[in-house]
């Protein structure tokens, strides 16, 4: 298990915004998947707007290329619990 990630600046919490959640994928979240000592990954997001975006959606799909081949086409695989291979 990878996190918990609070989003926040000086020490208060803020909304989560798509550029608040592409900067975690890319800063915490990715670094971290080279830590991870095992075969698959699982990642699961919901639907909110963040998760989304045409940015945050091409930042996921550079992330879990493997993934989105296997989803091309269908839209809201962000919203759904899928099971990652990055390798």
């Amino acid at each position: 298990m990878i996190g918990p990630y609070f989003f926040e600046e000086c020490g208060a919490t803020v909304t989560v915004t798509a550029d608040r959640y592409v900067e975690m994928l890319e800063t915490f979240l990715f670094p971290k998947l080279d830590d991870v000592d095992t075969e698959h990954v699982w990642f699961q997001q919901d639907r909110a707007t963040a998760h989304t975006t045409r940015r945050t959606l091409g930042v996921l799909r550079d992330m879990f290329p493997m993934a989105f081949d296997l989803f091309k086409g269908r839209r809201g695989v962000a919203g759904t619990v899928t099971r990652f291979n990055p390798m």
